[in-house]
């Protein structure tokens, strides 16, 4: 059912379709056990004074029925099955939110079986991360499969400028948007200047992220050219990919939550974002909370993360050059006790700007507003939240 967390009435009936496993109880539970910064799921539920809020559920399945999921999905490159458990409510709301082509493309085949019956369906945002990424379209049936089934999305939306353009070439003349990313700020402070007493004397650099688009290799190369720092890796150990030796003075270790992620911010001069060239902004998650913080960063400049990382006062490197990157993480470190002011709020990169460019885009759609160029700008957009 729809939630009834505000009098505000109508409201459009929106459903939040998200991955299995990310469903608003899992994501809650996440959150209980410090696992997450957002209360629900990317902040989607900033949004329930302004919209009613439905979100996906997860089905309970066996070993052999989670397998059979993934195996189809694979084959598809979408989850039709986790989208059919839950098609009573994406076809029973006005708008649907998707977070990534895997669940938009499935949305998308539902609403066409539905045309197909002449059943109402509502409107798809679709949202795409790595769908211009990874080879993904370089078979020319997939690539046929995606246009089609984009067909039935009223706006396309990427997180970057960068996706937003291969998204334009794919399907032109069609409505395609960039709209900034932005992560909750429940559990975000401004950190103080690190503490060069605790644990060691030695300035640390942390570089968290378990995106396949992260450039180990260069990071590593560039630890060994900086001995004085201590380099920290936080990520699972299976999605690190480090060509050549490690140096003594670079660490992969993950991190149990994000408390600990907290205490990390709290203690590192630096945080760097070492990526290879990609779509998405791969990264832009970690930047967002380094400038919540006021954190130096040091990144490349890839796939459209420049938008994010500019305003934050952030050094750029050419991507894989391991050198540029050594002389940029010496530089921030040479300023081991610099904080810079938080830029994230002031320029809309909070979880309730993003579920409030949402709202202003499910207005639109709905004719019920006019196109807020506000969606696709760097700035605040929160006040379209407030209950009236």
């Amino acid at each position: 059912m729809f939630d009834s967390m505000s009098d505000r009435h109508p409201r459009p009936r929106v459903t939040v379709h998200l991955d299995q496993g990310q469903s608003l109880d899992a994501w809650t539970a996440r959150f209980d056990d410090g696992r997450a910064w957002e209360r629900t799921p990317y902040s989607y539920g900033e949004a329930s004074a302004a919209v009613r809020l439905r979100f996906s559920a997860d089905a309970r399945e066996t070993r052999w029925g989670r397998l059979a999921r993934k195996a189809f999905a694979r084959v598809l490159g979408f989850d039709l099955i986790h989208a059919w458990r839950n098609r009573d409510g994406i076809l029973d709301c006005d708008v649907v939110w998707t977070h990534t082509e895997r669940e938009h493309l499935a949305v998308a085949l539902l609403l066409k079986i539905a045309r197909l019956r002449r059943r109402p369906h509502p409107l798809l945002l679709a949202q795409s991360v790595w769908l211009y990424d990874r080879g993904t379209l370089r078979n020319p049936v997939r690539r046929a499969l995606v246009r089609w089934l984009l067909a039935e999305a009223a706006v396309q939306t990427t997180l970057s400028t960068v996706n937003a353009e291969a998204a334009r070439q794919l399907m032109p003349g069609r409505r395609v948007l960039r709209i900034p990313f932005g992560v909750n700020d429940d559990r975000a402070t401004p950190a103080a200047a690190p503490d060069s007493s605790r644990d060691s004397p030695r300035p640390l650099v942390i570089a968290p992220g378990n995106d396949w688009e992260r450039d180990w290799t260069a990071l590593a190369r560039a630890a060994a050219l900086v001995p004085e720092l201590d380099v920290r890796i936080v990520a699972a150990p299976a999605r690190v990919r480090i060509d050549g030796a490690r140096p003594a003075n670079l660490e992969v270790a993950p991190t149990p939550g994000v408390s600990e992620l907290a205490e990390l911010y709290d203690r590192c001069v630096a945080v760097a974002v070492p990526v290879v060239a990609n779509n998405h902004a791969s990264g832009a998650t970690v930047v967002v909370e380094a400038a919540q913080r006021g954190i130096p960063i040091v990144t490349a400049r890839a796939g459209g993360i420049e938008e994010y990382a500019e305003a934050a006062g952030a050094l750029f490197y050419r991507a894989g050059d391991a050198d540029e990157l050594a002389s940029r993480l010496r530089e921030l470190a040479s300023q081991r006790r610099h904080r810079l002011p938080p830029t994230a709020a002031t320029r809309g990169l909070t979880g309730s700007d993003y579920a409030a460019r949402h709202v202003l885009l499910t207005d639109w759609l709905l004719g019920s507003g006019e196109h807020d160029r506000r969606v696709e700008e760097f700035v605040p957009v929160t006040d379209v939240l407030a209950t009236p």
